[in-house]
């Protein structure tokens, strides 16, 4: 499975070193997140995630901080998007030396 949000947060790693415009990648990242806000329900630990968005979608340099902040990336882990993944129909074994 890919993770979409760890890829965008790598992505978005380099862009800041390197120096470009972030501004697309944070609104971007903010669609990330308030997708998988919407799937933690009322969950407690669902309750920071649209406060990150928000700040993400604000842009600028202070955006950069919850962008990188490990405990989004943490709870971004918990909520994967399954809507985004495919299984193979069949069960498969597998078998090793």
């Amino acid at each position: 499975m890919i993770d979409h949000f760890d890829t965008w947060r790598s992505d978005l790693e380099k862009r800041i070193t390197a120096g470009q415009d972030i501004s697309v990648d944070l609104k971007n990242g903010a669609v990330l997140v308030e997708r998988a806000a919407s799937r933690t329900g009322t969950a407690k630990d669902g309750q920071q995630l649209p406060a990150w968005a928000k700040e993400l979608r604000a842009g600028g340099d202070a955006a950069e901080a919850p962008a990188m902040d490990d405990e989004l990336a943490a709870l971004m882990e918990e909520l994967p998007d399954e809507t985004l993944m495919s299984r193979y129909e069949r069960e498969l074994m597998v078998m090793a030396e």
